[in-house]
């Protein structure tokens, strides 16, 4: 049977001039995640992640512990959801509806 194991990136650099990077926490989150899933021997047939720096860095980092080492696709559609259009949608409906 597969399994789908869904994993959020690491910490971002919050407060710096580039938010979209891990930062050192980040990181080791990472890395410990990886290690975790060697561990416990779970191997990855396939490997997806959002086009953002930060979700890239995770995916690379966790697969580096897997004893062969799947290729890391990425889809801009697991970037997370678009907030700002979120609020631009519902809002007029929100106002409408509370008047």
């Amino acid at each position: 049977m597969a399994s789908l194991y869904l994993i959020r990136h690491g910490q971002a650099s919050f407060g710096s001039a580039n938010y979209d990077q891990l930062s050192p926490l980040g990181q080791r989150q990472a890395d410990v995640s990886g290690q975790f899933f060697a561990n416990v021997g779970l191997h990855f047939a396939e490997a997806v992640s959002g086009d953002l720096s930060r979700q890239r860095e995770t995916g690379e980092r966790v697969l580096q512990s897997q004893p062969a080492l799947p290729s890391l696709r990425v889809d801009p559609r697991l970037n997370g959801a678009d907030n700002e259009g979120q609020i631009a949608g519902l809002l007029p409906m929100l106002c409408d509806r509370d008047q």
